[in-house]
């Protein structure tokens, strides 16, 4: 009897991990009737991901909009109508500000998934608070393997590489080996890294980079989703990389991951 209660109490616990996981992994709430992925923000209610040839795709919808009103009324967290919605009528506001209204008709996915499964036209977006431009606000208290501390406006590197993580994402561990190659590759005054992690646990970030030997610079986000780091930056998807010069302005949010050492070298190499 024990040991049924022992692995119905492992069984529960994995799942709860893998559910965390997804909710990280893609921070926002899938609507294939329509055929678009959104989250909310500090914003109001932004697109993630628009399924290719789904009715959104179809009616001008792309990863990035920010959804102004719906049927005709300011849309909140506690006052939603999408769920509850046979066809929308979207007041939304692309980059640039240019605001534009989109009708999309409630379509069910047979009708626009292939059948390799779900396909999404062009990148998601990785995060939704500040954009490539802005000039982020100062980060305090990063702690370095051997306990030394600073915050971002003090590096004085070319650039800075600010990489969103958690230790349960699959996709960040395996992004570790090439942050190894590019922390031994470039000098500190070419290159500042920076680890921000999402872990619901300090401690959890703490042991993992001791164990992983992740000799750059870490911050922890805070398990409330209203803290600072959360409230500005915004990341839906990890792991995100972006890339700052020596100004703290954002010079590129990385889409394609598997380019991040390209990108790396090219921004060194206009300095």
């Amino acid at each position: 009897m024990n040991k049924a209660k022992k692995a119905l109490s492992t069984l529960l616990l994995l799942f709860t991990a893998v559910g965390v996981l997804v909710a990280w992994e893609m921070d926002g709430r899938p609507h294939k009737v329509f055929g678009f992925q959104y989250s909310f923000g500090r914003t109001g209610l932004v697109i993630l991901g628009v399924i290719e040839n789904s009715p959104a795709h179809q009616a001008g919808l792309s990863a990035g909009d920010r959804i102004v009103r719906i049927n005709g009324k300011t849309v909140t967290r506690d006052n939603n109508p999408i769920d509850q919605s046979e066809k929308l009528e979207l007041t939304v506001e692309k980059e640039g500000g240019k605001r534009v209204v989109i009708k999309i008709n409630k379509v069910y996915p047979s009708e626009f998934a292939g059948p390799e499964g779900t396909r999404y036209a062009g990148p998601l977006l990785k995060m939704s608070g500040y954009r490539e431009g802005d000039i982020v606000e100062n980060l305090s208290s990063f702690r370095y393997s051997d306990g030394t501390k600073n915050d971002l406006y003090s590096f004085k590197s070319k650039i800075k590489l600010i990489t969103f993580w958690a230790t349960w994402c699959g996709a960040c561990n395996s992004e570790i080996p090439l942050l190894r190659t590019l922390r031994k590759k470039y000098s500190e005054r070419d290159l500042t890294m920076i680890g921000i992690s999402l872990d619901s646990a300090k401690s959890a970030m703490t042991d993992f980079i001791a164990y992983k030997k992740m000799n750059w610079y870490h911050l922890w986000a805070g398990a409330d989703s209203s803290s600072t780091i959360h409230r500005l930056w915004e990341v839906h998807l990890i792991p995100t990389n972006i890339i700052l010069n020596s100004s703290n302005e954002i010079l590129e949010i990385v889409k394609d991951d598997s380019k991040l050492e390209e990108k790396i070298k090219y921004y060194i190499s206009l300095n």
